[in-house]
């Protein structure tokens, strides 16, 4: 759907590997604890700093769109980069939680986001489309998403209205600053 480069478990297993066998392993366990809920890792801004939503991006393959994070806040938002952690949601509004997800990277990642209040981050969303009828399908009406390093989820508003989708899984770039860049 999107051009990527795909990152795999296996080589973060293998450098993973070799960082515990050269002595990585005192830098990792003195590390910081998981944050707080609302919190964003290295953000000073918390969870209801931000307003997520969707919309179509009609000259992509299958139903695509691009994901908007925007600062809503009165401040300047940092925000670490990465895959913001999407989830596809049934009509209760629970995530369906047998989606698969994949996270595929998008040149040029961006490490680090500095959002002025207005401002917006955007990941691009696809969506591999199933038959109602697949036992390997599931029928998503929405979605939610957490921010990378924070584990609240978000509601995403789908500005377009609502949608019914037989979803096979989902395809998730990692957050860029122009929705120009969502290729």
């Amino acid at each position: 759907m999107f051009n990527r480069t795909k990152k795999t478990s296996t080589i973060a297993a293998i450098a993973g590997g070799a960082m515990l066998l050269l002595g990585g392993g005192a830098m990792a366990a003195s590390q910081q604890a998981d944050p707080a809920p609302g919190d964003i890792g290295t953000s000073n801004c918390a969870a209801s700093d931000f307003a997520l939503s969707m919309t179509p991006l009609p000259d992509k393959p299958g139903p695509a769109f691009a994901l908007e994070i925007k600062n809503t806040s009165d401040k300047t938002c940092e925000l670490n980069g990465g895959w913001p952690g999407v989830s596809g949601t049934d009509m209760t509004g629970e995530p369906v939680e047998q989606l698969p997800t994949e996270n595929v990277q998008t040149p040029p990642a961006v490490d680090h986001f500095s959002l002025t209040p207005g401002q917006a981050a955007y990941a691009g969303v696809a969506v591999h489309v199933g038959a109602k009828g697949d036992p390997n399908s599931y029928v998503i009406t929405g979605f939610q998403a957490h921010l990378p390093d924070m584990p609240e989820q978000l509601v995403v508003d789908l500005p377009q209205g609502a949608i019914e989708i037989p979803a096979k899984s989902l395809e998730v770039t990692e957050m860029v600053a122009d929705p120009g860049q969502l290729s």
